[in-house]
């Protein structure tokens, strides 16, 4: 016999939200909000939160978190679990090294739960909030709810320099660029994804539209990617093609201003509070800079497909491939106002 079909009713994006997080709020692994209830009142908890998968991005924007976890339980032993076992030169592990408000960084496939008072994977606790259709939430805000907290005293992601990477980056500067005759834009020239990643030809069109409109510009490409070979044949440009994420973020905070898409090395400019001016398309810029109050999203609203967060795309890129240099290139002139010799 053969099943009625019923007719489905439309639900709004803001109920359909709420649905979903109440289906989902009890699940374990999954939205749960008790973490910071169930150590509150404990005398030196041990506690461990576990983000296997995620990039640069990701680490950076657990830290507001658990750094308001320590500030709340100063007692509280905290221990990360990271992934130390498949990135080039243990990145994660030298992102946060030294913040004193974790007391381990661990690799996360050898974490025991018995060893702690509570441990939490937060690993997949943000696919399900970011759909279109859904309201837009940034992730340093996802984790913060998810480890019980609502509210975040300070929301930038943790990252401190020391006093060699600052001479070092320093003496870099001085080496290959005119410091103090015209701006430094650090490019940095890929995402980890083709989606998100701004094409080669639209980036040599914003230097020429850059160099056009103000003469002194200097350049720093951040191509860790070799997206292309030909960087250091154009005017007041070099290309930096391999360092260290630490080295890396020494240069970008020595640099006027920053450039790229929706990356790590964005957030490592945002962790540091520098002028920033950042290319998006499927990914709704709100989702990750509204906590950066330096940082400003560039993108073309005018799509109709734009924020598709992580549908198959079927328009070959076009949010990106068509996204100009020239108005990258405007963003950022109005960005560097102020700041110009």
């Amino acid at each position: 016999m053969r099943r009625k079909k019923t007719k489905r009713s439309f639900t709004p994006a803001n109920a359909l939200f709420q649905q979903r997080r109440a289906k989902t709020a009890g699940r374990k692994g999954l939205f749960s909000t008790r973490f910071y209830e169930s150590i509150k009142d404990l005398d030196s908890p041990k506690v461990c939160i576990v983000r296997k998968v995620g990039g640069i991005g990701d680490v950076l924007m657990i830290t507001p978190a658990l750094r308001e976890l320590k500030k709340r339980v100063p007692t509280m032993e905290l221990t990360l679990g990271i992934d130390r076992h498949s990135t080039y030169g243990d990145i994660y592990y030298e992102l946060l090294k030294n913040a004193d408000f974790i007391d381990h960084l661990v690799d996360a496939r050898y974490v025991d739960k018995k060893n702690y008072y509570n441990c939490v994977d937060i690993s997949a606790v943000c696919i399900p909030y970011e759909r279109k259709g859904l309201p837009t939430r940034n992730r340093i805000n996802i984790f913060t709810n998810h480890l019980g907290m609502q509210k975040l005293e300070d929301p930038i992601p943790f990252y401190k320099k020391i006093e060699e990477e600052e001479v070092w980056a320093k003496a870099y500067m001085e080496k290959y660029f005119r410091v103090g005759t015209g701006p430094i834009i650090a490019l940095h020239t890929a995402s980890n994804e083709d989606k998100r990643s701004w094409p080669v030809h639209q980036m040599l069109n914003f230097i020429k539209y850059m160099q056009y409109h103000v003469s002194s510009v200097q350049f720093l490409i951040l191509d860790q990617n070799n997206t292309y070979a030909d960087w250091d044949k154009m005017r007041n440009t070099v290309c930096l093609k391999s360092s260290t994420v630490r080295e890396m973020a020494a240069l970008i905070d020595e640099a006027t201003l920053f450039v790229g898409p929706d990356s790590g090395p964005m957030h490592l400019a945002g962790a540091l509070g520098k002028k920033s001016v950042v290319v998006f398309g499927a990914i709704p810029p709100e989702a990750r800079i509204n906590h950066y109050p330096n940082h400003v999203g560039v993108r073309m609203d005018e799509l109709k497909c734009i924020g598709c967060w992580y549908s198959k795309c079927s328009y070959n890129f076009k949010c990106m491939e068509k996204l100009s240099g020239s108005r990258v290139g405007d963003a950022a002139l109005k960005h560097l106002h102020g700041l110009l010799p």
